[in-house]
């Protein structure tokens, strides 16, 4: 996404990102909750990139966290660890 000049159109950018950030979070928890792993993955990963985008950390941090736990469900160790590590590194 390129960078917006307009503080108008950069607030809105924001305001898009943090409501997309709600809907793929949603997405994600419910997919998880119903154990299907891999589609919960995508949309943790959806969301954790427009939370990058909108700068909001918080949402960055839980999303790390959760892939991390999926990925340490699905026997992924290595990579829960790295996503387990870029959560804490947020929460310092």
């Amino acid at each position: 996404m390129q960078e917006a000049e307009d503080p108008k159109l950069e607030k809105l950018v924001k305001e898009i990102s943090a409501n997309l950030v709600k809907v793929y979070m949603q997405i994600a928890r419910t997919q998880q909750d119903q154990a299907n792993f891999a589609e919960a993955l995508e949309y943790f990963q959806r969301c954790l990139d427009v939370a990058k985008r909108a700068e909001n950390v918080e949402i960055e941090a839980e999303c790390y966290q959760s892939i991390g736990l999926i990925q340490h469900q699905r026997g992924q160790y290595n990579e829960a660890i790295e996503y387990t590590n870029d959560f804490l590194k947020l929460c310092e």
